[in-house]
């Protein structure tokens, strides 16, 4: 980040990954507003990143470009100057367009994963010490916690199942058929899913399927 030319404005929550680069003509501002996102190596220059907006990796958004809140900028785009993204756009490509809206899934999906970015913020402050490099591999050397974020693409794959006595049980599969052997599975399984006999129907499945979406 090197503010010299212009101003250059992170918001409250917001993230700026490892390798980014944000500069500006002089004049201008680059801004990124609360609680916005920046993936690896992004390059914003000049611009302006509305609130709870996510910036793909090695994406590059130039002078004068506005993008809307709660918008998501895929890996690799182009945005050229001057250009207005209305909030809540998927926006992909080089030069980028505006292929569609965001889903509410993928807000959801955005928010928490920034909600992970400021928690490593808050745990780092409350938690590093000072430590000497380690000479060799430490055998069954503990890491971090797992975390429940996973890719935009997993996330739209997620369905939830609301159990009885046990709460909601999340499953994910890689295609619609894997989907309904596991749902079977689950309606099976000593938890007793109360899921209904439709699932398991393929006559009735398209009728249901939007019922657990």
């Amino acid at each position: 980040m090197r503010g010299d030319f212009g101003r250059i404005v992170i918001g409250d929550g917001a993230n700026v990954q490892d390798n980014c680069i944000i500069h500006s003509f002089p004049g201008r501002d680059a801004v990124v507003e609360s609680d916005g996102h920046i993936g690896h190596g992004a390059i914003l220059h000049g611009c302006t990143v509305g609130r709870n907006a996510l910036v793909g990796m090695n994406s590059v958004i130039m002078d004068g470009v506005e993008l809307g809140a709660e918008s998501i900028v895929g890996a690799q785009a182009f945005v050229r100057g001057e250009t207005v993204i209305p909030p809540r756009s998927m926006v992909v490509g080089s030069p980028a367009k505006v292929i569609r809206e965001v889903s509410e899934k993928e807000i959801a999906w955005k928010t928490r994963g920034t909600a992970e970015y400021q928690q490593l913020a808050r745990d780092c402050l409350a938690g590093l010490t000072p430590v000497e490099p380690l000479k060799a591999v430490e055998a069954k050397r503990p890491g971090m916690a797992a975390s429940d974020v996973v890719s935009i693409q997993e996330a739209r794959r997620i369905v939830v199942l609301t159990c009885p006595g046990t709460g909601p049980v999340r499953t994910t599969s890689d295609s619609e058929s894997a989907r309904w052997k596991r749902l079977d599975a689950e309606r099976h399984s000593p938890t007793r899913c109360a899921v209904p006999q439709a699932f398991t129907d393929g006559r009735s499945r398209s009728a249901d399927r939007r019922s657990v979406h």
